[in-house]
Parts: structure tokens; sequence; C-alpha cells
């Protein structure tokens, strides 16, 4: 029969987190200090939007092993989706300190810079991240966003393809790159990005369904375009992008 950690942890690699999470309690029930187990479960936690009872987790894991570098950078991440960028900051900087090498912690400070607005230092830790390890697609993303906020949209390009390379279902990578071909007026591309966002990712579609909008009118398909964005925001009634579509479509 299975140790309960190795179930667990096949449980993680089939995204069964809620498996995940109830193995892990398992395991726990056997070995109350199993640090490792506090923090995988913190991270399946996570992944459910549990950030609370990730935090939690995360916080014993670090009370048993106060050196334990992956559990900062988990406790981060787990922060940065609540909004807390400076105690995120904070969790990414104690997990470098304790293993330097890791490149998810670089990649993840470098997404705190960003919505800081420190551009040019998220781009020196995305950078760092792809030196120790350049087949992290997400590390290519964050600096391709960077890079566009920037208004350098032809190496933010460079940078959501190679990503893509790397993980071809990186939804945002395809947001990314819809919008910085629409910095840069290629309307075709940036559609093409948009709409294979939407294909892969039943959420955030808000902003990439205004933009395919847009790009469809430029393009002279202004009734089609029209008829797209009312249909997609009919399922959505009642939030203010659904009031700039209504807007949009000259109903309100």
């Amino acid at each position: 029969m299975p140790q309960p950690t190795l179930t667990a942890a096949l449980q993680n690699c089939r995204r069964d987190w809620d498996g995940a999470i109830a193995d892990f309690d398992r395991a726990l029930q056997f070995d109350p200090k199993l640090a490792q187990a506090y923090d995988n479960r913190g991270d399946a936690k996570t992944e459910t939007g549990d950030f609370d009872g990730a935090i939690a987790d995360f916080n014993r894991a670090l009370q048993l092993n106060p050196k334990y570098a992956k559990a900062y950078d988990n406790r981060g991440l787990a922060k940065l989706s609540r909004g807390d960028l400076d105690g995120a900051m904070a969790d990414f900087n104690r997990a470098l300190q304790f293993d330097p090498k890791l490149a998810p912690a670089y990649e993840a400070r470098g997404v705190v810079k960003e919505q800081k607005g420190e551009l040019d230092g998220a781009i020196a830790d995305c950078n760092r991240a792809i030196e120790l390890n350049p087949k992290l697609a997400g590390a290519y993303l964050n600096r391709g966003m960077a890079k566009a906020y920037k208004g350098d949209t032809d190496n933010a390009i460079a940078d959501f393809n190679r990503a893509l390379q790397l993980n071809p279902k990186l939804a945002p990578a395809y947001a990314g790159h819809g919008s910085a071909n629409f910095l840069a007026h290629n309307w075709t591309a940036a559609l093409q990005g948009y709409r294979r966002f939407c294909e892969l990712s039943q959420r955030n579609q808000a902003y990439p369904r205004l933009f395919i909008w847009i790009i469809r009118s430029r393009l002279g398909e202004r009734e089609a375009a029209d008829k797209e964005l009312a249909t997609h925001f009919n399922a959505e009634p009642g939030t203010w992008v659904s009031k700039v579509a209504t807007y949009l479509l000259g109903n309100l």
C-alpha cells in the first residue's frame, strides 16, 4: 500500500487538489512534524483558492523548519494571490536568502516588482530565473509582460513565443502576446493571441473580449464583432465590464 505522502504527491501531479489535501491530512496524522507535508498541503490549498488555509500550513512548515526556502516561496505566492505585495516580497527575499539558486522565487519576485512598477528590477529577476532554469516558461512570460509595459514590444513578443514553445497551453502568454501585438498595431496577430487565450481559459476573459471587439471593429468586422461581444457578456450580466460592453454596443 503506498505511503500517504507518496499518494498525495501522485494526486498533486494529477491536479486532484482535494484528493491531495485529504492524503496530506492522512500523512500528518502519522507524522505531525512533517514540514514537507504542510508545505505541499498548503500548495494544494493555494491551487483551490484557500489562501488563508495555505498560509496557515506554510506557517506551520516554517515553524518546524525555519530555513525551508520552498515554504517561504510558496507562502509568498499565496500572499501575492491575496494582493499582499509587501508580504510576498518579504517571503521571496527570505526564500532566496536560504536558497540563492531557487529559480521560481526570482520569477515570483519579478512579478511583485512588475506589479509595483519596478520594471527594470522585474526584468533582472526574470533574467536570473532564466539563467538558473532556461526552461522556466513563467519567467519568459513575466519578463515579456515587463518589456511590454516598457514599450519594448518586439522583445516582449519574443519572450511570449519562447514561453509558448516551452508550454503551449500557458494561457496568460497568449493574452500577453495579444497585448504586445495590439500595442504594435499587429491586429491579426493580436486577435489570434486573445482568441487562443479565451479558448484555453474560462476565467479573466473580460479584457480579451473587449480587445477582440476593438480589433475586429478596426478590421471592418463591426457587425460580427458586436454579435460576438453581446453573446459573451449576455452570459455575464451585472459586471462593470458588461456595462462597458453595453455602451460599446450602443445600448447605454
